[in-house]
């Protein structure tokens, strides 16, 4: 067993034959996927498409069980994945060192390999919809509630004076 690292792809030509190659076996199922295509330099937009292809062929969810990160340079970008400037900018999480876990660190990873695949078979689409249907409520509820401090502080500065 080991820890969930990144698993950086980096594509350095432009051929869709090698990129399909290389995605033949990948899926974020058990580790975060970071595709790095800074060395294309024009044709980023079009393998930024072959990514979400390839999300979709595989019936992957770019977040979940783990995050699909690409490192691109590209401007103007209005997909769906997270994109990113460098290595740097990828999150502390999974950057941990390739050693043997210890024993409690073996189970944890264990039960996050059983989630991972509980999660892998349910239904990405129509569940990212519903968190975001129950995140909006939240957002909603959080708004009023600045709403309702502010019109308490104004009642009482009006009692007060």
């Amino acid at each position: 067993m080991k820890f969930p690292i990144y698993n950086e792809i980096n594509i350095k030509d432009d051929k869709e034959q090698n990129f399909s190659l290389i995605t033949l076996k990948l899926d974020n199922k058990s580790a975060p996927l970071v595709f790095n295509i800074t060395a294309l330099e024009k044709s980023q937009a079009r393998f930024l498409n072959l990514i979400e292809q390839f999300i979709i062929q595989k019936d992957l969810s770019p977040s979940f069980p783990y995050p699909i990160y690409v490192i691109s340079d590209h401007e103007n970008y209005k997909g769906n994945l997270r994109l990113i400037q460098s290595r740097e900018h990828l999150p502390d999480f999974f950057k941990v060192s390739d050693r043997k876990p210890v024993n409690k660190e073996e189970s944890i990873i264990k039960k996050n390999n059983m989630v991972c695949d509980k999660v892998s078979n349910f239904n990405h689409q129509e569940s990212t919809y519903k968190i975001l249907k129950f995140s909006e409520k939240h957002k909603k509820m959080y708004m009023q509630s600045f709403e309702g401090d502010f019109l308490e502080q104004l009642l009482k500065n009006i009692r007060n004076k």
